[in-house]
């Protein structure tokens, strides 16, 4: 399965619209940032009609194991950005 990069969304946005891909960097540039300062700043949820939501949760603190030496360590808490599909993709997936 491919990587596609920025690059190539840019370039197919660009030829798609018959923006620039200079204007269109500029649109996904400002449009990330705006998403990930609102969730990680903001503690916003993202809502994106038809595609899905981004929203932060918590992972609490855990015991774990160094995989070198077997020990038990101390994992702490930490946050992370989840992102959950709309009922349109996953209905797409599932073939519905």
């Amino acid at each position: 399965m491919p990587v596609i990069g920025r690059n190539d969304i840019v370039d197919e946005v660009a030829a798609k619209t018959g923006y620039t891909q200079r204007d269109v960097t500029a649109i996904m540039n400002c449009l990330l940032s705006t998403i990930l300062m609102r969730l990680i700043h903001a503690g916003d949820t993202i809502s994106i009609h038809n595609f899905g939501r981004f929203f932060m949760s918590d992972i609490a603190a855990r015991e774990g194991r160094d995989p070198r030496t077997g020990e038990t360590i101390s994992l702490p808490g930490r946050r992370r950005i989840r992102f959950q599909a709309s009922k349109v993709i996953r209905d797409e997936l599932t073939g519905k």
